[in-house]
């Protein structure tokens, strides 16, 4: 199996980053950019990734999720505020544009969000009373 360099990027919170590979062969990886969320793409056995793409609304300072449910791009992290609140946010065209950011109801988290995809997205947390919990995305 090849091995593909992903890189630094200076201001992006350095943490193993989340990534999921689009339908085309092209990798997505979101990353937390000095509190703004934003993704960058690559092609499979490219060296070089786009500019960051910035989500609008989107901030945190814990690592955002993502993954493709079908051919759907959902984005999910935990608020930057003391509320731990869960935020998603879908984009339909391969993440050049958002829906507008959607709290996940009565969803708090003191760990970064785990999701996965296939026919639909799910997200996975730990809930502030330590139990598991998860949560099917539109």
């Amino acid at each position: 199996m090849s091995q593909f360099p992903i890189g630094y990027f200076p201001g992006a919170y350095q943490e193993l980053p989340n990534t999921a590979l689009g339908l085309d062969n092209q990798v997505f990886m979101v990353q937390n950019d000095d509190g703004q969320i934003a993704i960058r793409t690559s092609e499979i056995g490219s060296l070089n990734w786009n500019e960051p793409i910035d989500i609008p609304n989107a901030t945190s300072h814990q690592m955002p999720a993502i993954a493709f449910a079908g051919d759907l791009l959902y984005v999910v992290w935990t608020a930057s505020d003391s509320s731990h609140t869960l935020y998603f946010t879908i984009s339909n065209d391969g993440g050049r544009t958002f829906a507008p950011v959607t709290q996940i109801s009565d969803a708090v988290t003191m760990e970064p969000p785990v999701i996965k995809g296939s026919q639909r997205a799910m997200v996975v947390f730990q809930q502030a009373s330590g139990q598991l919990a998860f949560v099917v995305l539109p």
